[in-house]
């Protein structure tokens, strides 16, 4: 059986400070749908190395932005 691997989410690299924290969650599982997509796929239908591993970049940027603004939120307020 043939499995057809769409395109992965296009994630402009400067947008991640801009989301919401709802738009920030939501590409983020995008990114880690498309991942386990092309994981579970057989090697001769995967997408070249390359695009996964900038797919895996992308996720790596969203997760780093993630954990950036719950720092910030984490940090104590006041001094």
């Amino acid at each position: 059986m043939l499995m057809t691997i769409p395109d992965p989410p296009e994630i402009d690299p400067l947008v991640p400070r801009l989301m919401s924290a709802s738009e920030l969650r939501q590409n983020l599982e995008r990114v880690f749908d498309w991942l386990h997509m092309v994981e579970a796929a057989p090697d001769d239908e995967a997408p070249p190395h390359r695009l996964v591993q900038e797919v895996r970049d992308t996720a790596n940027m969203l997760l780093s932005e993630r954990r950036e603004r719950h720092s910030d939120e984490s940090a104590p307020r006041g001094g």
